[in-house]
């Protein structure tokens, strides 16, 4: 079976930022800062693909994390989802207790329903 699309030009239609440390949530911070940003202001593009994005922050668990730097990491996480008005999805209690798994299968699934939920939101506005 061949696919074939009609534009050389493709447009994302969501993105998870996975973060578990100072370090990559500041990363996350900075691009996503930076895309939407220049999205918002380039007034050159017809349709401005960045613009309305579904996003999901996920927090990833990193067992080196102490618990203060880990409520750190959830409030900077819950606090840049509120910006963006997207999920933020945290680690689940269960998994505090694994230290080899940095998701747990409780918090993939909400992530990708969030994901599902954002994409058709988005698709019923523009339709």
């Amino acid at each position: 079976m061949s696919l074939c699309c009609s534009s050389s030009i493709l447009f994302p239609i969501g993105c998870f930022c996975v973060f578990n440390s100072p370090s990559s949530l500041g990363y996350i911070q900075s691009s996503l800062d930076k895309t939407l940003l220049s999205s918002s202001t380039d007034q050159r593009l017809e349709r401005q693909p960045f613009q309305g994005l579904p996003i999901v922050i996920v927090l990833a668990h990193d067992p080196e994390v102490t618990e203060k730097g880990l409520m750190h990491l959830r409030d900077q996480g819950q606090d840049l989802a509120d910006r963006l008005q997207c999920p933020f999805i945290d680690i689940p209690s269960a998994l505090m207790t694994d230290g080899t798994k940095r998701f747990h299968s409780d918090q993939i699934g909400l992530a990708m329903h969030n994901m599902v939920k954002s994409i058709q939101h988005r698709s019923s506005l523009v339709n």
